[in-house]
């Protein structure tokens, strides 16, 4: 028996054998629908294209990483130093075309930090974050084993409480027992409308290739996508206000994409309303950017971003949404970071060491951090782009924070982020 990890939410027991049989049936079922390809990648070529993506990203030891596929099922296996290496090893993997999912087997190695320590370090990552600092959250640590209880408004922001508690050095797991309260009263056909709106106006899913159904405030999404990542987006786009759960066991990554991830064939053109409209929707479901109302403006393709937000962690959001969103040509983020409460530059200079020292990726490093007005600037020395950035989402992610200057140099200057 093997646990397959269709995605960082779904984990279920499934033979083998019997797996691989059933997909290759419907891979071939597959072959019929137009858009999928007629020849999946094979497994040797998807195993190199992840060691090599692996290999560039130089946050694991790729001789210490045992990676195989059958089918486009991939294992991955392996000792990582903390949560957010792990999971951004399974985001490479996924990301490669014919991954059709993922057995996650890859374990962090111990700290060796005290439970109590990590309690108390996650509890003040959750206060000093300003998009966490209200969630009603109690943390437990017991054997690096990390339990959240309480309640929070939507399912976006249960997974934003998970994200910074994985920034944590030590946390070895994350139990997430947060239960979302949703106050408001939906029927079923009012959340299938509003789940297929989102999917039919995104050009990162094919929402004619599936179906979603809402009984009881579950969703079952069921049919085909082209790769893990459409089915990821689907899943994350299905928990709207008032979903209970969402179940995608039914949705089958059947096979590659003719064309690229993000099917300009059948996007040719997208008009400055429509982009707008995505944008907007975007910026409701992100638990950064939710509680404020920034100003979108587009104007040939160019997005302009006007307003204020209370923390550099939403603007940088805010910006990342406009980015990501398909037609987008360039992005102008105006937006003004004005906190609620500004603490003294010593008070978040102080913080933001702080959180510099226990967080797993960056705290082996000598960063030197000096606030003015707000602003942070970072100096110092690491081995590559990711833990560059990281970085500056720690730094980021303090209140007080108006926007972070990052002078921190990169030693290995050709790897990837």
């Amino acid at each position: 028996m093997q646990n397959i990890k269709y995605l960082s939410h779904s984990n279920f027991s499934i033979n083998k054998s019997f797996t691989a049989f059933v997909l290759m049936i419907l891979i071939s079922l597959a072959g019929t629908i137009r858009g999928f390809s007629q020849a999946p990648i094979g497994d040797r070529q998807i195993v190199s294209s992840i060691e090599t993506a692996i290999a560039d990203d130089q946050l694991i030891d790729p001789d210490a990483l045992k990676i195989s596929s059958l089918n486009g099922i991939v294992t991955m296996e392996s000792w990582t130093s903390n949560l957010l290496v792990k999971d951004r090893a399974v985001k490479i993997a996924t990301s490669i075309k014919g991954v059709r999912s993922i057995i996650d087997r890859m374990s962090v190695r111990p700290a060796f930090v005290r439970d109590d320590v990590i309690q108390q370090n996650v509890k003040n990552a959750l206060a000093y974050d300003p998009a966490t600092e209200s969630y009603e959250v109690n943390v437990t640590s017991d054997n690096y084993i990390v339990t959240l209880t309480g309640t929070v408004d939507s399912w976006q922001e249960k997974q934003l409480a998970a994200e910074v508690a994985k920034g944590i050095k030590g946390v070895q797991k994350i139990e997430n027992n947060i239960d979302v309260q949703f106050n408001g009263n939906r029927d079923d056909s009012e959340i299938e409308m509003e789940i297929k709106r989102r999917m039919q106006s995104s050009i990162w899913v094919d929402a004619e290739a599936f179906s979603v159904k809402v009984n009881n405030h579950v969703v079952t999404i069921s049919g085909y996508v082209g790769d893990l990542p459409e089915k990821n987006r689907a899943y994350t786009m299905a928990w709207v206000p008032g979903v209970k759960n969402v179940n995608d066991e039914n949705l089958i990554v059947a096979s590659v994409l003719d064309d690229d991830m993000q099917k300009k064939n059948r996007f040719m053109t997208v008009t400055d309303e429509q982009i707008k409209s995505t944008i907007e929707d975007a910026m409701m479901y992100d638990p950064r950017v939710a509680s404020y109302q920034p100003n979108i403006e587009v104007e040939n393709k160019v997005v302009s971003l006007t307003g204020k937000v209370k923390d550099f962690l939403a603007k940088r959001a805010a910006g990342e949404n406009a980015k990501n969103t398909y037609g987008v040509k360039t992005v102008k983020n105006d937006l003004l970071v004005q906190p609620v409460f500004s603490p003294a530059d010593e008070i978040i200079e102080e913080h933001v060491e702080e959180a510099l020292l226990w967080d797993p990726v960056v705290e082996k490093y000598q960063i030197s951090v000096d606030v003015v007005n707000g602003e942070v600037l970072l100096n110092g020395i690491v081995n590559n782009a990711f833990e560059k950035h990281r970085a500056v989402r720690v730094a980021g992610g303090i209140a007080g924070v108006v926007d972070v200057n990052n002078a921190i140099t990169i030693q290995s200057p050709t790897a990837v982020y």
